[in-house]
């Protein structure tokens, strides 16, 4: 940008449907993605939470990758 760098920083929450889920009303799904989502905002700056899993950006990073052709 012309006034100097930019940071950018996110939290992400995530979660598994369950096969108890009803795919019809979601508000359970997103009650648990918001949780954790509020679990990574208070994990710090660029915190992954996946099902209650605290994600290391650095060490996911150096984390081996599969590609798929």
């Amino acid at each position: 940008v012309p006034e100097g760098k930019l940071s950018i920083t996110t939290s992400i929450g995530g979660t598994f449907i369950e096969p108890g889920d009803n795919p019809h009303d979601p508000n359970d799904i997103l009650a648990r993605v918001d949780a954790y989502l509020y679990e990574a905002k208070e994990g710090g700056r660029n915190c992954v939470v996946f099902e209650g899993e605290k994600i290391d950006p650095a060490a996911f990073k150096e984390a081996e990758r599969k590609t798929i052709e």
